[in-house]
């Protein structure tokens, strides 16, 4: 009986296909980061944005974005040269709340169609290590900073010419924006690759979630990594095809299915 790895979950192009835009701010500063996620052997990229403004920070995939735009307007086939190479190695929205404090993460995880899971906790504290290292980013004079966060050691290099305390992912308090970050295993790795200014709004999806606490996420994600077939029957009730070359639908059965490689940013 064959074995089929995860590599055949459908994808995540319906993330912002329900989703109701809302404009929330306008954008100060957008950086575009090169994302490098290595999983056992495989090594992976993803095209992620950080968005800044005066009240809130946006943090998403530009990959999963206009691969949803393509699948919302059937009219729209867009593509960029730099989408052959990615694939969505972070499949969620973050959104920070800078006045309240408060980060809101919608999570979509493989194999559950239209399936969010939407949680909300106060910006976490980080404490930095500052060193006196210093490189070049697209121009930027950067300093070097280290931290312990949920499970990883990371050293990052931020731009003091770019006067943001926030705005990387959940990372803040550093005195100028994040353009490099990598944790100690060297699993992921992020590095800008665009700095714009934009006259535009600052867009955030709302979508049907489910609201959970964080750690309830994270234990819903490992059940559907490491079991996909058992939880997209427990969720939707039904048995799971698909089209293999010859065209034709085969039913999947859990025994014919391994799990789906995990290895999330945060590991606590």
């Amino acid at each position: 009986m064959p074995v089929y790895s995860g590599t055949y979950i459908p994808n995540f192009e319906s993330f912002y296909s329900t989703a109701e835009r809302e404009e929330i701010d306008d954008i100060a500063l957008r950086v575009i980061y090169d994302l490098t996620v290595r999983i056992d052997t495989l090594v992976r990229h993803d095209r992620i944005v950080a968005e800044t403004g005066s009240r809130y920070t946006s943090f998403y995939s530009l990959y999963l974005r206009e691969l949803s735009k393509n699948h919302t307007d059937r009219n729209r086939r867009t593509s960029y040269e730099w989408m052959d190479s990615c694939s969505v190695q972070y499949s969620a929205a973050l959104y920070v709340d800078l006045r309240r404090r408060i980060l809101e993460e919608c999570v979509l995880l493989p194999n559950i169609d239209n399936l969010f899971h939407t949680y909300d906790e106060p910006l976490p504290a980080i404490e930095w290590e500052l060193d006196d290292a210093v490189c070049g980013i697209l121009g930027y004079r950067c300093m070097k900073a280290r931290c312990s966060f949920r499970g990883r050691e990371w050293s990052v290099w931020y731009a003091p010419d770019l006067p943001v305390i926030a705005g990387f992912w959940k990372f803040h308090g550093l005195p100028g924006m994040v353009l490099a970050a990598k944790d100690a295993s060297g699993e992921y790795s992020f590095r800008a690759i665009g700095i714009e200014k934009p006259a535009e709004p600052m867009l955030r999806y709302k979508v049907p979630s489910r609201k959970m606490s964080r750690e309830r996420v994270q234990k819903a994600a490992r059940t559907v990594y490491n079991n996909p077939i058992d939880s997209f029957f427990a969720e939707t009730g039904q048995n799971y095809f698909v089209t293999l070359q010859d065209g034709q639908p085969r039913l999947i059965t859990h025994d014919q299915c391994s799990p789906i490689p995990y290895n999330p940013l945060e590991l606590e």
